[in-house]
């Protein structure tokens, strides 16, 4: 009977640890699901819709993620609008990164100077680039990714405005539970990128977003705010994003716990269409929560440069080039982004599973 019971227990055991296994195997199909849905969005002048100029970039982050192709017509609206988009350096920035996706270069976008735009941003009495702190740290990420250099009091200052709890808040407001998830794991990203990932500020700050997963695995933008404490869709992509930058695994501890993962309670979000839902209590297909959802589903994190493939033509053929489809059910293979790969022990548990199962029909036998 001890014999028989100590079985037992390890079964729960390798159950417990097998739970993680699908959930990981399931997302870049899921992801590829999500990336068809994101082509379907695509508008005439090339955009993609949101609630601004930044979300055609957001696009482009996603479905290169997917390994899709990206219509030309992108490039076309880019170049449109270059002026409209210098204009804001969150938006700017933005575009630095979509533009070194898609194989351009972010200093002559049809005579416009994106980097320069970032760089022309920084204030040097705030050390500020921009007049907020996800414009801060995206213009960390983008002149990082460009090649270009960051000024030192820049990385003094996004320390500076550190909220006690680990947290930032998007307008940089440091009163207590003003921080929020998302400027929050934006800014782990941008620190990782210029090699700040060993620093105390990223220790503080994973600290803090342990302190706002709920109990199904994911993130609110903030459990303190008007928004309410409900998992959302951006707010788990980009936690897991954090997660992943700094060497973690959001399909492990202290991530994982009994009733859910930061990953499985991404795809608790996707609707059939292979969109994603905002938060469980508003089921419409989302833009935005899928740009947002779709590179977490790949373990790709800011700045993206891993994605970034060979230039392609200036010119703008005057036909759209055909968007690859994924086949249905067939992960997509990326670069390495640093991410944790997934682990080879499930299949040592499942055979291990198949022996004491086996061993316990012999003894019945017997």
């Amino acid at each position: 009977m001890l014999r028989r019971a100590a079985i037992h227990r390890w079964l729960l055991v390798l159950v417990a640890l097998f739970v993680a296994m699908p959930v990981a195997a399931q997302a870049p199909t899921e992801g590829a699901k999500a990336g068809a849905w994101i082509v379907t969005q695509a508008q005439a002048d090339g955009s993609f819709p949101g609630f601004g100029l930044g979300e055609t970039a957001d696009a482009v982050y996603a479905l290169k993620a997917t390994g899709l192709k990206v219509d030309l017509n992108v490039q076309s609206f880019i170049e449109k609008n270059a002026s409209a988009i210098a204009a804001k350096p969150g938006v700017a920035a933005k575009f630095v990164l979509a533009e070194l996706l898609l194989g351009y270069n972010p200093r002559a976008v049809a005579g416009t100077d994106l980097v320069a735009a970032v760089t022309g941003s920084y204030k040097a009495d705030s050390g500020m680039y921009g007049g907020d702190v996800t414009t801060h740290a995206l213009a960390l990420l983008a002149l990082n990714a460009a090649g270009a250099p960051v000024e030192n009091k820049a990385i003094n200052t996004l320390n500076s405005v550190q909220i006690a709890d680990g947290s930032w808040s998007f307008s940089g407001d440091t009163t207590a539970g003003a921080g929020d998830t998302n400027t929050t794991a934006l800014v782990v990203q941008a620190l990782v990128a210029i090699g700040q990932g060993k620093s105390e500020a990223v220790t503080k700050a994973l600290s803090y977003l342990q302190s706002q997963q709920n109990s199904d695995g994911g993130f609110p933008y903030s459990k303190a705010s008007s928004y309410g404490s409900a998992t959302d869709a951006n707010s788990t992509g980009l936690v897991i994003q954090a997660i992943v930058a700094t060497g973690g695994n959001p399909t492990a501890a202290p991530w994982a716990t009994a009733t859910g993962n930061p990953l499985s309670a991404l795809l608790s979000l996707q609707n059939a269409s292979g969109a994603f839902r905002y938060d469980a209590a508003t089921p419409d297909d989302n833009a935005f929560a899928t740009y947002q959802a779709t590179p977490a589903l790949f373990y790709v994190t800011y700045p993206l440069t891993a994605l970034v493939t060979a230039p392609q033509p200036t010119a703008v053929p005057s036909t759209p080039v055909a968007t690859a489809t994924p086949k249905p059910n067939t992960p997509i293979t990326l670069p390495d982004t640093g991410a944790p790969a997934l682990p080879l022990w499930p299949v040592v548990i499942v055979f291990g599973l198949a022996c004491i199962v086996a061993g316990l029909r012999l003894r019945r036998v017997a």
